[in-house]
């Protein structure tokens, strides 16, 4: 038996389910560090914390109002995976281009704020 190890099982935005296309991915917003090169030779490093991000292309049904999305301040974003490892963006704020496709109905999406790893019994 095969264990899943990729793929979404569900994106939602303050409890709204999303209708994930793919290119789901994930920035933990992880502190981001940075060597420090002098002429002479390295000085040391900087630590510099960064936002967490959830991006994503999502296909808009017709009853989607992709303007509240976008406008979405203080959102709470979820990321659910078939591996049972679950993402969470709080006080989030769609940032980037919000950019809709309408040809095929296809929305790519961003979203950064404060992001956690809840603990689901899964390792991460």
């Amino acid at each position: 038996m095969s264990v899943a190890v990729g793929g979404v099982s569900s994106l939602t935005v303050d409890g709204v389910p999303l209708n994930v296309k793919g290119n789901v991915s994930i920035q933990d917003g992880a502190d981001q560090h940075e060597v420090v090169v002098g002429l002479d030779r390295v000085h040391g490093h900087m630590v510099k914390p960064r936002a967490a991000s959830v991006k994503a292309t999502l296909t808009v049904p017709g009853d989607l109002d992709v303007k509240a999305l976008q406008l979405k301040t203080n959102a709470t974003v979820v990321v659910t995976m078939r591996s049972g490892k679950i993402f969470a963006l709080r006080s989030a704020v769609t940032t980037g281009d919000f950019e809709l496709n309408v040809e095929n109905a296809e929305l790519s999406a961003e979203w950064q704020g404060e992001g956690e790893w809840i603990n689901t019994g899964v390792a991460v």
